[in-house]
């Protein structure tokens, strides 16, 4: 009969309370056989970089599509015309792809974080996340908390995870994540509003500038992206090989 109870003054196992380790001593059942742990997100830190070089190019591509479209722009500001009523242009198409871009952008990424904190979680408990987990979802678009919230959420899933120190950069990954959308503010500005129906100026002239600096600074903050979550990765990885104290 399993788990029998033995028999008055019988002498138990010598194996019924686990494995004899090799110094002699009974050691406890399950004592050194290994924990399950979370799985390395690795396919969605893939997907996430893929989204970020993409729209980072894509980015690059509207910089540049935005001096021919200015000129037309231009144009229409000396006849009095909006946005709305100047003619249609490329980079008008490339804005449009640019919306379920940025869609497929937010759910790989925000997955991934959110995937990645949970991971952080369950191999480091002791640590104290400054958010809850939820926010690395609704922290990319909730208003003001924006500013800061993913930041925040960002880095201790890092800190939480990487046993080394962080390598540096994520400050200035952070800056350029911010100063682009400060960036199309302007050139929202510029170009007569969300509607774009308010006439168009001569500063709209000035469109060029803004796009090209977002798009540089997006540039730069794929390249910080990428290297923070595939350093993410690495050490996640670490702690999937760790043996059990």
């Amino acid at each position: 009969m399993p788990f029998a109870h033995p028999a008055a003054g019988a002498r138990p196992s010598p194996h019924a309370a686990g494995p004899r380790t090799a110094r002699g001593p009974l050691a406890p059942a399950g004592y050194g056989y290994p924990v399950a742990r979370p799985r390395v997100p690795a396919g969605l830190a893939t997907g996430a970089i893929v989204v970020a070089i993409v729209y980072a190019a894509f980015r690059l591509v509207l910089a540049l599509l935005s001096i021919p479209a200015t000129a037309v722009w231009a144009d229409a500001a000396d006849r009095g015309l909006s946005y709305a009523d100047a003619d249609f242009v490329a980079y008008d198409l490339f804005g449009i792809l640019l919306f379920p871009l940025g869609i497929t952008i937010f759910v790989v990424g925000s997955l991934w974080l959110h995937t990645s904190r949970k991971f952080a979680e369950a191999v480091n408990p002791a640590y104290h996340h400054r958010r809850g987990a939820v926010w690395a979802w609704i922290g990319w678009v909730v208003p003001v908390v924006s500013l800061w919230f993913p930041y925040l959420v960002v880095s201790d899933v890092r800190r939480a995870t990487i046993r080394n120190r962080p390598r540096p950069g994520i400050g200035v990954w952070w800056a350029c994540w911010l100063v682009p959308l400060v960036c199309d503010q302007v050139t929202n500005r510029l170009t007569g509003g969300v509607l774009g129906t308010d006439p168009l100026t001569p500063a709209v002239a000035a469109y060029p500038l803004f796009e090209g600096l977002g798009a540089v600074l997006t540039g730069i903050g794929c390249w910080l992206w990428v290297a923070m979550i595939r350093e993410l990765t690495a050490a996640q990885r670490e702690w999937e090989v760790t043996p059990v104290a």
